[in-house]
């Protein structure tokens, strides 16, 4: 008995190369042996393999980004939403795909669930100037008082940051570190995770008590840093 499906395959390597992309597998059931339907891919069709190296990757429930070590673009494949994260219509999209043309230094990124059409996932990226953007699903106010509107389109949010994590909840939000060490958060305040019981939640980012913030990290509806 044979069952095919759609396998995301990452492998990082030592080296700092990345191997991924959309592959059909064929697994014999009684055996458990998987042959790889990739090897005779065309090149640049969706199940073929790609490797090269990577600064920075990271995995979402549907989608990924990396940033590449030679250039420190971004970019960025896999499942969207109704409001476009890539800078396409289409809904999956297996080649990487680059996202604007500038260096990047890091990227965040939340989940999707593609079940819901409210549920569209966001990203947030640090440039290799400092800069902040965000762009995707606004539900929440997680894209900050950004410029432009909401959707595929990375929009800047003022000043100059260190660090940035993105919620991975339907009820988004973003956190950020800037370059004087103090956190600031915005988007769904529903369970206090922008730090504060009082915050009334939306794009204004608020400051989050705490001297010397180092470090960010975010989950469904909770944050959690280290100070120093």
């Amino acid at each position: 008995m044979r069952r095919r499906g759609l396998l995301l395959a990452l492998v990082l390597s030592l080296t700092g190369a990345c191997r991924f992309g959309f592959d059909a597998m064929d697994r014999d059931a009684a055996s458990g042996d998987a042959r790889d339907g990739a090897t005779d891919a065309a090149p640049g069709s969706p199940d073929a393999a790609v490797t090269t190296a990577w600064q920075m990757v990271r995995i979402g429930s549907a989608l990924g980004c990396g940033i590449r070590a030679n250039d420190q673009s971004l970019w960025c494949w896999g499942a969207q939403q109704s409001v476009a994260i890539l800078p396409t219509d289409e809904r999956t999209v297996a080649e990487q795909t680059q996202i604007g043309s500038a260096a990047w230094a890091s990227v965040s990124l939340s989940a999707i669930d593609l079940a819901s059409e409210l549920f569209d996932g966001h990203v947030c990226g640090l440039q290799s100037d400092n800069s902040l953007w965000c762009w995707g699903g606004n539900r929440s106010g997680e894209l900050g008082p950004r410029e432009g509107n909401p959707g595929r389109d990375p929009g800047q949010i003022a000043g100059v940051w260190n660090e940035v994590a993105v919620s991975s909840g339907f009820y988004g939000f973003s956190c950020a570190i800037d370059s004087t060490d103090q956190l600031y958060c915005w988007g769904s305040n529903r369970n206090g995770q922008l730090g504060s019981t009082t915050a009334p939640g939306g794009p204004a980012p608020e400051p989050v008590a705490g001297a010397v913030w180092k470090q960010i990290r975010t989950g469904e509806e909770f944050a959690c840093g280290i100070q120093t």
